[in-house]
């Protein structure tokens, strides 16, 4: 039976995070144990918090709407058995 109270520290990599210290990519980590949450930067060991509310985030940029959209549309293929070799 699994012990539910365990205190086991896991460590996860975060894909294409950059560390705000040193901007290495790819080498943070998000850490877990018990409750509590922060990334670690394995390359200049900076760590942080979870921030505890949305507001406490970094704020957030919006995407640039002065261009227009471009949208590629895909249309199927029939393929004739018939004449293939």
């Amino acid at each position: 039976m699994p012990n539910i109270y365990s205190t086991h520290l896991k460590k996860r990599f975060i894909a294409g995070a950059i560390c705000p210290v040193c901007k290495a990519a790819d080498r943070v980590q998000l850490c877990t144990k018990d409750t509590a949450e922060w990334i670690e930067c394995t390359e200049c060991g900076h760590s942080e918090g979870r921030p505890l509310s949305v507001a406490a985030a970094a704020p957030v940029v919006k995407a640039d709407t002065t261009q227009a959209a471009q949208v590629i549309q895909f249309k199927p293929h029939k393929v004739d058995h018939e004449h293939d070799s």
